[in-house]
């Protein structure tokens, strides 16, 4: 079994904070380019900003409207935000800015994206090697006419060994994926109408989460492949073996 150190299960917290200074204020992002303005108040203040990266936090936004290429070309190579959450009209020079951001993969350490589910299977197919970098991820896609109901698919070579928020909607996900075993820092694990290739045991759960010491919010939402009355049986009968599991920093859970 696993254990929640917890008293009582709230609901989910109005804000938190994610590891590159996002912030979700009630469902609002308030995004990183705050320093734009100070930067070009004149040539003393713009080097005092840039001076300072880390300590100041400082990141380039990719999102609607945003001349990514001449940003990426003119810009202090900082970390990128992939910022793609708005309810706007999702354009090509959207998905380009996407895919021009995607090639600096060892600076990407946010992505967030709720756009048409096609322009997200062709974003997908280009992350397919390792984001070192990368400690947000949040994907769904929104319905269109030519929708796949089948569910979203990580590549297999997709890696991002610094994770610490995972949020995904709508995806074909194995709670077996190497993933998961990898990102041993995760804060946060979201998987909304999660499409399971096969059938999650309470086994492979726990031994999951038993990888994530740090894990503060944990939500599955899954609709797994129904077994037939073999497979089922099968189930049934195997035990729970894995030993008991303890998150002692779980806030908010539900499964």
């Amino acid at each position: 079994m696993w254990r929640a150190q917890t008293s009582e299960v709230h609901s989910p917290p109005l804000s938190c904070r994610s590891a590159c200074n996002i912030h979700i204020l009630e469902g609002k992002w308030i995004r990183g380019h705050w320093w734009y303005k100070l930067a070009h108040v004149c040539r003393r203040w713009r080097g005092i900003v840039i001076g300072s990266p880390s300590y100041l936090g400082l990141y380039l936004v990719c999102t609607h409207g945003t001349p990514v290429a001449d940003m990426l070309a003119h810009s202090p190579p900082l970390l990128l935000v992939i910022d793609y959450l708005d309810n706007r009209e999702f354009t090509s020079e959207d998905e380009e800015g996407i895919m021009l951001a995607l090639q600096h993969r060892g600076r990407v350490c946010c992505i967030c994206l709720v756009i048409p589910d096609l322009n997200l299977q062709r974003v997908l197919a280009v992350m397919d090697e390792e984001f070192p970098m990368l400690e947000y991820l949040s994907i769904a896609p929104t319905s269109t006419p030519d929708s796949d109901t089948t569910g979203l698919v990580l590549p297999e070579t997709f890696q991002a060994p610094n994770l610490r928020h995972l949020v995904l909607a709508d995806f074909t996900f194995s709670i077996k994926s190497p993933l998961l075993s990898t990102t041993v820092g995760l804060v946060t694990l979201s998987l909304v109408d999660l499409h399971s290739p096969i059938y999650i045991h309470s086994n492979d759960l726990i031994q999951r989460l038993s990888l994530m010491p740090y894990l503060e919010t944990l939500m599955i939402d899954c609709h797994p492949s129904v077994p037939n009355g073999d497979t089922q049986r099968q189930l049934l009968l195997t035990l729970i073996t894995t030993d008991v599991v303890t998150l002692p920093n779980l806030n908010w859970y539900s499964f």
